[in-house]
């Protein structure tokens, strides 16, 4: 019953404590360990490859600025993008019209960077890196319930609107370096 009465408008309006946030982007892509050529982290990966990225637009975290953010796992910490103009009109719009989502307290998205599981893969990678981000997100709704929170993950957005809005290259593409959304998951305290 993680969603029930969380769908629309049902967010008490209040923020997300900075405490909350940060088991949140533990949950979903904390480094338990580091070895040699890999990290084992909260989230299993395909081969130990880790091939998502996480960042966080930010409504309503007390404590810390409205914006977007980007989750260093291996830091365990935020590394401040800025704050986009309009960002939970913007945010609504690239997540298919959804304002609930663009409005809710935080709205954490994943992005891919295939390469890191291709180049081990080949083509069998991309299905390991989606459902690594079920997996990831999997974990966002264990914590979520943790914490009284509601979350609801989304996976109808516009592709380009999303990563131009991540600042990301417009299309996914076959550079080493390509990174593209592949999924989100608003959270906040239901009514």
């Amino acid at each position: 019953a993680i969603t029930k009465g969380f769908i629309r408008d049902n967010y008490d309006g209040g923020p997300l404590t900075l405490e909350q946030l940060s088991a949140l982007l533990w949950a979903a892509q904390g480094v338990k360990s580091i070895g040699e050529h890999r990290t084992l982290r909260t989230a299993p990966s395909g081969g130990a490859r880790h091939p998502l990225e996480l960042y966080a637009f930010v409504n309503r975290v007390a404590g810390l600025a409205p914006g977007l953010y980007h989750y260093l796992a291996l830091e365990d910490r935020l590394e401040g993008l800025g704050c986009r103009a309009n960002q939970a009109d913007q945010l609504s719009y690239a997540l298919a019209g959804q304002e609930f989502a663009g409005n809710a307290p935080v709205c954490l998205v994943w992005t891919a960077v295939p390469y890191r599981s291709e180049w081990r893969y080949d083509g069998k990678g991309l299905k390991d890196l989606l459902l690594d981000a079920g997996h990831s997100c999997q974990n966002v709704y264990l914590a979520s319930e943790e914490m009284k929170l509601g979350c609801c993950a989304l996976a109808a957005y516009d592709q380009e609107a999303m990563d131009e809005l991540l600042g990301l290259p417009s299309a996914p593409g076959d550079s080493r370096d390509a990174e593209f959304a592949v999924y989100a998951c608003c959270v906040g305290r239901p009514r």
